[in-house]
């Protein structure tokens, strides 16, 4: 009759050296078999129990998405354009802008950088369309 160490540390080498383990996936089959010999009947534990819970969850899929808010018809695609800034040209990445009264657009938040790595911050806001406009 074997120790109830022993049983141990064959248990131990049984969960952590197969199973794709220091040994490889198909250890844990021999390592099992041994263990299963020298344990004797499985029961499982509160703890496993509670592992194999916390990797079903973490194995289920994620709820999908809620939809995209739907894009206004009137809403114009504006490209990448480069503009005049006080340290050369400034690149103002594309974005969507909305019309309002007045012949005036939205304009969203945008960053505009130039080559040299001076970037600058622009504030949402009522502006004129892009054509007609020097800034972002």
């Amino acid at each position: 009759m074997r120790s109830a160490a022993s049983r141990l540390a064959v248990a131990w080498l049984a969960c952590h050296l197969g199973a794709g383990g220091l040994l490889g996936p198909g250890a844990a089959g021999l390592l099992g078999a041994g263990a299963a010999g020298l344990l004797g009947p499985r029961t499982a534990s509160p703890l496993a129990a509670s592992l194999g819970r916390l990797e079903h969850a973490a194995r289920r899929p994620l709820p999908p998405l809620p939809a995209a808010p739907a894009r206004s018809a009137a809403e114009v695609w504006v490209p990448d354009r480069w503009v005049p800034a006080p340290h050369g040209l400034a690149h103002v990445p594309g974005h969507r802008e909305r019309p309002t009264e007045g012949g005036e657009v939205f304009v969203p938040p945008l960053v505009s950088c130039t080559a040299t790595g001076h970037c600058a911050f622009h504030p949402a806001g009522r502006r004129p369309p892009a054509e007609r406009r020097l800034e972002p």
